[in-house]
This record gives C-alpha cells, structure tokens and sequence, in this order.
C-alpha cells in the first residue's frame, strides 16, 4: 500500500460520471499531502497517486473513457546545473576602498594614476573613479582604524602602464616581477595604504604565445 494510500484511497462508487470530479479532489489531497509530509523525497508524487487512482478504477469492474483518464503531456521544467540552463553574464566588479581623507584620495587616483572623478556625493564622503572600463569607489573611513585592501587590475600592456605610472609620481611598491603562476604584475599604494596590483595574465602579449 502507498503511503498516502490510507488517508486518501478512492472510496467505492458505481457511476462513472462521478469519477473525474472524485480524482480532481482525491488528486489535491494528495498533492497536501505530499507537500507536507515529505513524500516527493520518497519518491512519491502527485502522478503516482493519479496512475494508482486509474488503477483502482479499472480493477472496480468499471470502463472508463480513454479520453477521461488520459495521462497528461508532462512539461519539461528545467532543473539547476542542466545544461540548457543560460547564467546571466557577470560583466565587472567595482572594489570599495576605505580612505583616510576622501579629497586627497580622489587627487592621488586622478593625478598619479589617470582616473577621472564620475561621481561625488553631496555629503562628499564617498567617490567614484574611473579610467577606462575599471570603476574603483572611494569611501571616507570615519573610524581611521581600516585595514588596508588589495585589488588585481589586468592589463594587456604592463610596460607602458609601468612607465606612464611611474611618470607621474605614483607610489611603486614593487616593480614588475613574474609570479610563480605566471603572471607579471607590479604594484602601488595609495596614499591610504591600499594595494592597486597592475597585473599582465600570461600568454596575453603576442610574444609570449610562442614562447
């Protein structure tokens, strides 16, 4: 016996007409039921109690129409991890950088490294600079106790970028190095103490493909 065959077995009946508003009623109590008391983890669901009403009816001595109890077309409903599902597309991320005085910042960002203020709040704690497609977001640390963060800007050109930022003052930490992975990157602190690591992936100059 079903599981759920004790709370909602089809009762005896002689009049077929009677059947489809009896299996409509039988079949939303047995979708509760199913619901509420786990059985889809079972492996029970609302078809198979239907397949085992229609059971029940043929086996009553009854005929009913091919038509009334037809098994409905099942939709295909796409599941998480099937192939046929599309992800959105992330296109960027946009890093938050505590700073100690949010104007000196927005100077360092535009004069030492290239960017262009896009906004500046009213309350002017907190900025957005850009260059390029790289959004970097400035807000003023009112605790002045931040940890200093480090961010990965990629470009295709680290040589050029190198000596441009070191024309125009920026702080060097470290000049470009290949790391152990096989990227090339050097690095610069804002005048926060944040870490901006300029970063050529591997392979990416023409170059380097062949080698």
């Amino acid at each position: 016996m079903a599981p759920y065959e004790h709370r909602c077995r089809l009762p005896s009946y002689g009049n077929l007409r009677q059947a489809p508003a009896l299996i409509s009623r039988m079949s939303r109590a047995a979708s509760s039921l199913i619901e509420t008391e786990g059985y889809h983890n079972k492996g029970i669901t609302l078809n198979a109690f239907q397949t085992d009403a229609r059971r029940e009816i043929l086996t009553s001595g009854l005929t009913p129409d091919a038509k009334l109890f037809a098994k409905p077309a099942s939709k295909k409903v796409p599941s998480v991890g099937k192939e046929n599902i599309v992800m959105p597309k992330l296109s960027r991320v946009a890093p938050e950088l505590p700073v100690s005085n949010l104007q000196s910042s927005i100077d360092y960002y535009k004069q030492r490294l290239g960017f262009k203020l896009a906004i500046h709040t009213p309350e002017r704690n907190y900025a957005i600079v850009e260059r390029d497609d790289i959004a970097i977001h400035l807000f003023h640390d009112d605790t002045q106790n931040h940890t200093p963060v480090g961010i990965h800007i990629f470009t295709s050109d680290i040589e050029t970028l190198y000596s441009e930022l070191q024309e125009r003052g920026a702080n060097i930490s470290q000049g470009i190095v290949r790391q152990p992975w096989g990227n090339r990157d050097f690095r610069i602190n804002d005048d926060s103490g944040n870490q901006l690591k300029f970063t050529e992936p591997s392979g990416s100059r023409p170059s380097e493909a062949h080698q």
